[in-house]
C-alpha cells in the first residue's frame, strides 16, 4: 500500500504530510538527518491563508538531489572559488 496525501496523490518514499497539511521529505546526508518543509506538493498546489509561499517540496527535492549527484557537501556549499579548488585538488 502506497502513502498518499489528502488529495489522493501518491507520495514518493521520503515524503510525508503532516497533519496540519505541511509536506515534508526527509533525507540523509553521510549518516545526519535533513527535513525540508513546504506547504505546497507541486508548484499548481494553493498555500493556506496566512502561510508563506515559496518553492514545492518537488522543486526542493531536486535540487536536493542535484547538489548531492554534483558531489557538493551542505557544509561546505559557502565556499570561495579557490577554497573549493583546493579542496577538489586534494
Amino acid at each position: 500500500m502506497k502513502r498518499k496525501d489528502t488529495k489522493g496523490r501518491v507520495l514518493k518514499n521520503g515524503e510525508y504530510q503532516e497533519a496540519n497539511g505541511c509536506y515534508v521529505f526527509k533525507y540523509y546526508v553521510d549518516g545526519k538527518r535533513y527535513v525540508i518543509r513546504s506547504w505546497k506538493l507541486v508548484k499548481s498546489d494553493k498555500v493556506p491563508d496566512g502561510k508563506r509561499d515559496g518553492l514545492c517540496l518537488r522543486d526542493m527535492e531536486k535540487n536536493i538531489q542535484f547538489k548531492l549527484n554534483e558531489y557538493v557537501k551542505f557544509e561546505g556549499a559557502n565556499l570561495t572559488v579557490s577554497e573549493l579548488v583546493e579542496k577538489y585538488d586534494q
